[in-house]
């Protein structure tokens, strides 16, 4: 647990986190055997309620500067100074296309000037 005390709530951790950190420790499963990391911690949530919670909290997070790079970059060509009036659901949305295509695709053929 000490090797993950950049999480917050490693730190000073609860009681309850130490003993699901243990019974964590303890099980005998591979995470591969699941069909990703999502799926492996909401079926542990019933077991292990607070680590399940901090572990679907910060799976997704970046873990390069690269990631953060690109989508400031993308959200550059998503919001130029000739797109101020889109809506918050318009920039969810090409933002959700623009990192599922893989950045196979000009984000400015997504956006009508």
């Amino acid at each position: 647990m000490g090797d993950y005390r950049i999480i917050e709530e490693f730190q000073f951790p609860m009681d309850i986190l130490i003993q699901e950190w243990g019974i964590y420790c303890g099980l005998n499963e591979s995470v591969e055997e699941f069909e990703n990391l999502d799926v492996y911690w909401r079926g542990k949530s019933h077991l292990l309620p607070e680590l399940s919670s901090l572990a679907l909290r910060y799976i997704w997070l970046p873990v390069s500067g690269v990631d953060i790079e690109r989508s400031f970059s993308s959200y550059k060509s998503i919001l130029s100074d000739r797109r101020v009036a889109l809506k918050e659901e318009s920039i969810k949305m090409l933002n959700f296309l623009y990192f599922n295509l893989n950045g196979n695709i000009d984000i400015n053929l997504l956006v009508r000037e």
